[in-house]
């Protein structure tokens, strides 16, 4: 890293905080803090919705997926478009689950089928959502940590810490101090302006690849590979393993069935003006989604490249003698799967010019810190909303209440630096997804589509 590029990645950051601390002082009561005070339109919605439900363990995950398939599975995911497309347009759930005025997925089930199952489905959600999680902020320090190149350990006030809690930490600290000054509405103007900020990064990393690599060179690195396994060719993936199109099949099963399941982002689903405006945010966010999905894309392939093409080998194998050095207690499963993870953005490292690497490690950043604040923020307000409160036979004060909301919030980013401190990750970050939301999703869906 320049100085450059530090330079890039603080002066966007200095202006988010700064406009986080302005906005917190129209936070005005519980509604506020669970809801925005319902007060954003279509445009707000779409881009900080979009920004906080991407995040940056979300790219290191289609990394890794990226560069196990290419763009094959990538043809066959396209089904996905028009799917989405019916959805947002009809506002599939969304139109009718806002005009229910809820705030929370679970105060619905109270009103649709009875207080017992709101608690049940309450904690179910929060359990399934803090475990989900738990590994956000372990993924993103190492991605920092190796993007940067910083050391594994670092000296402060004479001692020598361990570079990996410092950084959650730092991280995790700034997302919680955005969530307890405002709660939904801060977190959502937040989310907006890196949103902003992130449009121009995505623009500048793909000239900078593209100016980088050559067609050629992409086309003879994906041709390369063996038959049943090809990245360009969807037809000729049948011997792929994880991500394959039993993969992809079910992901499209998923997107209809468990339509507003998951309840990461649940600030976002009563944040609207009204049910039109929720609707039409869905739309708009969809095409933000398209740029990042293409960037990041680029990216694994560029990395693919890099890694695999004749023309790089040296600098391969210097990245490959890099990535060996990292391990995790000892368990060789774990530290093969953070190979893995961290391929891709070492590569990445590789052959992005100065300044550009302030860019997207600014844009990766923002991913990180908006995907902490909603997370927090939803799981949060999901314990007191939809478990804590319906316990108790007398209504709390609006004091009492924000208060809760805001120890239960501090309580699920100790929870997640803790488990990310000890956890040794053991398999591919999509497949931990999945398993996870399950636990909810598998039967939210039924409940939802039968209740709306």
């Amino acid at each position: 890293m320049h100085t450059i590029d530090w330079i890039i990645l603080l002066l966007p950051s200095i202006a988010v905080v700064w406009i986080g601390l302005r906005t917190r002082e129209h936070t005005k009561g519980v509604a506020g803090f669970l809801a925005g005070g319902r007060v954003a339109g279509r445009y707000v919605v779409a881009v900080a919705s979009g920004e906080a439900a991407w995040g940056l363990i979300t790219t290191v995950a289609l990394f890794e997926k990226y560069y196990q398939s290419g763009f094959a599975i990538g043809f066959w995911q396209k089904l996905s478009t028009p799917i989405a497309l019916v959805m947002m347009l009809t506002g599939y759930l969304i139109y009718r689950y806002r005009e229910t005025r809820v705030m929370t997925m679970a105060q619905f089930f109270e009103i649709r089928y009875s207080r017992r199952f709101r608690i049940f489905a309450g904690l179910l959600a929060f359990i399934a959502g803090i475990i989900n999680y738990a590994i956000f902020p372990a993924v993103g320090a190492r991605f920092l940590i190796t993007y940067t190149g910083m050391p594994l350990e670092i000296p402060i006030f004479g001692i020598d810490l361990p570079t990996f809690p410092v950084v959650m930490l730092f991280f995790l600290s700034i997302a919680l101090a955005i969530v307890l000054t405002g709660g939904q509405l801060t977190v959502m103007v937040t989310d907006c302006v890196q949103g902003i900020f992130s449009y121009i990064g995505y623009a500048i990393v793909f000239v900078a690849v593209i100016w980088f690599f050559s067609f050629q060179q992409f086309g003879e690195a994906m041709l390369s590979r063996e038959p049943g396994k090809s990245f360009v060719n969807p037809f000729d993936t049948a011997d792929l393993e994880e991500f394959n199109l039993l993969f992809v099949f079910i992901g499209l099963l998923v997107s209809v069935y468990s339509r507003m399941s998951w309840q990461g982002t649940q600030g976002y689903n009563a944040s609207a003006i009204n049910a039109h405006e929720q609707k039409m945010a869905g739309v708009l966010s969809s095409w933000k989604g398209g740029f990042q999905g293409l960037m990041l894309m680029l990216l694994a392939i560029a990395a693919y490249t890099y890694m695999h093409h004749p023309d790089f080998a040296e600098q391969a194998r210097s990245v490959q003698t890099e990535l060996a050095a990292i391990s995790q207690t000892g368990n060789e499963t774990t530290s093969t799967t953070l190979q893995k993870q961290m391929l891709v953005p070492m590569a990445i490292r590789e052959f992005l010019p100065v300044g550009v690497m302030g860019i997207f490690l600014a844009v990766m950043i923002f991913w990180m810190v908006s995907t902490d604040t909603t997370y927090m923020h939803s799981w949060g307000s999901i314990l007191i909303q939809d478990v804590i409160v319906p316990l108790r036979k007398k209504p709390l004060s609006q004091k009492t209440q924000l208060l809760l909301l805001r120890l239960s919030v501090s309580f699920v980013a100790v929870f997640a630096f803790f488990f990310s401190l000890f956890y040794g990750q053991t398999t591919y970050i999509l497949m931990f997804m999945a398993l996870t939301g399950a636990l909810f999703m598998g039967g939210a869906g039924a409940v939802i589509i039968g209740g709306l």
